[in-house]
């Protein structure tokens, strides 16, 4: 399910201490193995559920703020 790809690709680039935030939106992607679109629809209903926060700039997402519900 691509849900559970972009979890454990945003657990592989982050520390295990939560909250924190990442950058590295494209290491994520690549390692998620979704295109654009599937990316941030996953994206999308994980920050629906609570467990992250998109944030964007110039329409590009910039930073992902991942919070304590978020698995480690």
């Amino acid at each position: 399910m691509n849900i559970d790809k972009v979890i454990d690709a945003i657990a592989n680039n982050v520390p295990a201490s939560r909250p924190t935030t990442t950058a590295k939106i494209k290491q994520i992607q690549l390692e998620s193995g979704l295109d654009d679109y599937d990316f941030l629809d996953a994206l999308t209903y994980l920050e629906s559920l609570g467990m992250i926060q998109i944030r964007k700039g110039n329409l590009q997402i910039k930073r992902i703020n991942i919070s304590t519900s978020f698995p480690k």
